[in-house]
């Protein structure tokens, strides 16, 4: 499966990233990322699991160390993009989370240096990424089930 990155996040765009940053992951039984010196990794960021893209701890050094500038983008709040990051030599990207911006920006930025524009993952990575995307579009469907069920009842209600 090949992606480009203002495509990826969760798995994806977490893989992405640790291969940016020549890190040895695999995937946990959970579905989950982590790296391959398990002890070492756990004591020093609190956590067994490589989640650049969404915990600050991993992401923030990034974000530091390859001094992106990240901020709102105004008028997108309702779109899903209300986030755009910069890296230094131009290379730009958007999220719906600072940390999601960032890490498609360091992730482009890679990229266009290496002369590619996307990423092929490995099949279990893809396969995992797409049954998260699966799962997240069947929650995605019942709450707007919900919502409609409770606009119709609020208007009920107003009558």
């Amino acid at each position: 499966m090949k992606i480009t990155p203002d495509k990826m996040d969760t798995l994806a765009l977490d893989w992405s990233v640790g291969q940016c940053e020549k890190r040895k992951l695999y995937l946990a039984k959970s579905k989950r990322l982590m790296t391959a010196n398990y002890g070492a990794f756990n004591h020093r960021h609190g956590a067994p699991w490589y989640e650049p893209s969404s915990n600050w701890l991993q992401g923030g050094r990034i974000i530091e160390r390859e001094r992106l500038l990240i901020q709102p983008e105004i008028g997108k709040e309702g779109v899903g993009n209300a986030w755009y990051a910069v890296s230094m030599n131009g290379t730009d990207s958007y999220g719906h989370t600072p940390l999601i911006a960032a890490m498609r920006c360091y992730v482009a930025n890679r990229l266009k240096q290496a002369g590619l524009t996307e990423v092929e993952l490995p099949p279990d990575i893809a396969e995992a990424y797409a049954a998260d995307l699966a799962r997240r579009e069947k929650y995605k469907a019942q709450r707007d089930r919900w919502a409609k069920w409770f606009i119709k009842q609020a208007e009920k209600e107003m009558k």
